[in-house]
C-alpha cells in the first residue's frame, strides 16, 4: 500500500460518497488509475463497506449507552442465541467481548430511558444474562 492507497483511503473514510473524478483530483491521480485503485482496495477486501453516518437527533436516537452484559458461561448455545439476538438488535450498534470472555459491551442507541428500559428487559430474558449494568 502506497501514499496514493492511503490518501484513497483517508479521503473516503472523510465522505465515501465523492465521486472518483472528485478523489482523483483530491488527491492528485487520474481518474481511472484512481478508480482502479478503489476497486484493487475493494477486492482485496480493506474498503469492506460504505456506510453513511446518521444524525441522532434526526433518528429518535439521542441517547448512547455502553452497557455492560455478565454472562453465565463463556461459551455454549445459550451464548450463540445471545448473541445472534444482539447483533440483530437495532438498537445496538456494536458490540465488544471484553477480557474476561464471558462479559460484553454494548454500544446502544436509544430514543430515551423509557426505550432504554424496555431494550433492558428484553436483554435479561436471555437464560445466558447474569448482570446488565449501563
Amino acid at each position: 500500500m502506497d501514499q496514493y492507497d492511503k490518501d484513497i483511503l483517508a479521503a473516503l473514510q472523510q465522505d465515501c460518497g465523492v465521486s472518483v473524478s472528485a478523489l482523483a483530483d483530491s488527491i492528485g491521480l487520474g481518474t481511472t488509475a484512481c478508480w482502479r485503485r478503489v476497486h484493487k482496495l475493494e477486492n482485496e477486501g480493506v474498503i469492506r463497506k460504505r456506510v453513511a453516518l446518521l444524525d441522532p437527533n434526526q433518528i429518535n436516537a439521542e441517547l448512547v449507552l455502553l452497557v455492560s452484559v455478565r454472562l453465565h458461561m463463556a461459551f455454549g448455545p445459550e451464548v450463540d442465541d445471545f448473541l445472534a439476538a444482539v447483533m440483530d438488535m437495532s438498537e445496538v450498534t456494536q458490540l465488544y467481548r471484553l477480557q474476561d470472555s464471558a462479559s460484553y459491551a454494548l454500544h446502544v442507541q436509544v430514543a430515551d430511558l423509557a426505550a432504554y428500559d424496555t431494550l433492558a428487559c428484553q436483554l435479561v430474558t436471555f437464560p445466558a444474562v447474569s448482570t446488565l449494568e449501563a
